[in-house]
């Protein structure tokens, strides 16, 4: 907008035109150019300052250093750089950026001073009108508090949070006072789970298998909160049927979700990221990463996929101050085993009784799995502020033993194959 307003303005500009284009008082530009910033300052026939250009762009920049604490004796060293063309388009830029988070953070200030201005003005409106109205002066310093708490807070960006983990994770956020992106299909059966949106919480309709999509949904996130802290790729689902069975539309829907939708995430979020030096990447696998069953092939393919690309971005982005984190759960109280999951029995199937047996043990789990979604969800923030966070992280005991026993059995395995391995060395 500034360059703009400078391409269309005149050649040489008054205190009072710098003034209005630059949002300042003419005494601050007097006093800018004073401190000797804007070398070759003119003057009119009236003998009154006048600038061009260049001396504008100089004060524009002059002023933006300024709003980032640094003293006059760095700016004038900045612009010395700036005036004989040394300084670069990244140090331009990273001044810009700081100016940016500072005008955010007093935005934010202003945003309690207001709420606590609000409450004011209610409690004489009430007296005005003849009513009682406690005055509570707790709760004016928890509202300051929690304005307070609310600066350090992480940003995070979850996706699939209309239920299960995502929901439950979301709910213990919004409850801590963390700024929160969530992500579904459906915006609506967000606002109606936590609500419109607000200083803490963006509600974003999101597909994944839309590159465009995510890209689109982080930069809102970024927007409204100036970085993300936190991306945790929840959203999933399973189909149970045979390989045989499942068709070719059905399998690659379920990767798209799973392995390619939180693939297209990564890749937005790292940009971000990396220019932050710093974050943190929960990636959900499974249980079902190391523990298949019949009905379960898909489902625990893309678990397996998940896993092994964590483990990889984990070596990857560590240069750069990057944690990821590879989520196990096990079988948690959610809607996993009701509405989340998808079925496929075809008529007259060659396998019905494999299929009566295994859907009569997933659909007794519903409703009574171990796994406490509160418990994970405040894991997953305990995890998140450690300095050095696990890259692997399991929920549940069940899931800790299944791994395990897996793990055990493995071993054994490897120990009585050696000889029939070795036969193909050289």
């Amino acid at each position: 907008m500034l360059y703009t307003a400078i391409k269309e303005a005149k050649t040489m500009y008054t205190v009072k035109e710098v003034a209005d284009i630059l949002g300042v008082s003419v005494h601050t530009v007097r006093y800018y150019d004073d401190q000797g910033l804007i070398p070759g300052t003119k003057r009119d026939s009236y003998n009154q300052r006048i600038f061009d250009d260049m001396e504008l762009e100089w004060l524009f920049v002059s002023i933006s250093l300024r709003d980032t604490g640094l003293p006059l004796k760095e700016i004038k060293r900045y612009i010395e750089l700036y005036q004989q063309g040394d300084s670069t388009l990244q140090q331009r830029f990273e001044i810009m950026s700081k100016q940016r988070e500072k005008t955010l953070e007093e935005i934010e200030n202003l945003k309690l001073r207001i709420k606590v201005l609000d409450r004011k003005v209610d409690h004489y409106a009430k007296l005005l009108a003849g009513k009682e109205d406690e005055w509570s002066h707790e709760y004016m310093q928890k509202l300051i508090w929690k304005g307070r708490k609310m600066k350090n807070k992480k940003v995070w960006f979850v996706t699939g949070c209309s239920k299960g983990l995502g929901h439950a994770l979301v709910n213990e956020l919004l409850e801590q006072g963390y700024m929160v992106s969530a992500t579904s299909r459906n915006k609506q059966a967000l606002i109606e789970a936590f609500g419109n949106e607000s200083e803490q919480f963006l509600p974003l309709s999101m597909n994944l298998a839309d590159e465009e999509s995510v890209k689109t949904a982080l930069k809102k996130t970024v927007l409204k909160f100036g970085r993300v802290d936190v991306v945790v790729n929840n959203a999933g689902y399973t189909h149970l049927a045979t390989i045989e069975e499942m068709s070719d539309k059905a399998v690659r829907e379920l990767f798209d979700i799973n392995v390619f939708g939180l693939l297209n995430v990564i890749r937005a979020a790292l940009p971000i990221m990396r220019k932050q030096n710093s974050g943190h990447i929960f990636n959900v696998s499974s249980l079902g990463a190391y523990n298949v069953g019949p009905l379960s092939g898909p489902y625990c393919a893309t678990k397996h996929a998940v896993k092994a690309l964590s483990e990889t971005l984990a070596m990857e982005v560590k240069q750069f101050g990057i944690h990821v984190t590879d989520v196990k759960p096990g079988f948690m109280r959610t809607e996993f085993f009701g509405a989340s999951h998808k079925t496929d029995i075809a008529e007259h199937s060659p396998y019905q009784d494999l299929y009566d047996e295994n859907m009569d043990f997933y659909n007794g789990q519903n409703g009574t799995q171990a796994g406490n979604p509160k418990k994970a969800a405040e894991l997953y923030i305990k995890v998140a502020e450690m300095d050095n966070p696990p890259e692997s992280l399991p929920m549940g005991t069940d899931c800790c033993n299944g791994i395990r026993e897996i793990a055990l059995n493995t071993v054994q395995l490897m120990d009585e194959m050696q000889d029939t391995a070795s036969y193909t060395d050289f």
